[in-house]
C-alpha cells in the first residue's frame, strides 16, 4: 500500500486506473486462500483521500 501511495503522489497512477494490491502475510500470497477468506470487494475512487478513508473504515 505504501508503494501505491508513493506512486500516486508522484503522478504515476493515471486517473481512472484500476489498482490491485496483494498484501503479503497471513496466507494472502496464496490466491486460493485470499479468495476463500476475502470479505466483500469494495471499489474506491482513485483519489488519495478516498483510499485513506476506505483503509481507516476497516
Amino acid at each position: 500500500i505504501a508503494g501505491l501511495f508513493k506512486a500516486y503522489g508522484e503522478g504515476k497512477v493515471p486517473e481512472g486506473s484500476t489498482v490491485v494490491c496483494v498484501l503479503t502475510g497471513n496466507g494472502l500470497k496464496d490466491p486460493d486462500t485470499a479468495v476463500e477468506l476475502r470479505g466483500d470487494v469494495k471499489r474506491v475512487p482513485c483519489e488519495l483521500p478516498e483510499i485513506e478513508k476506505a483503509i481507516r473504515a476497516e
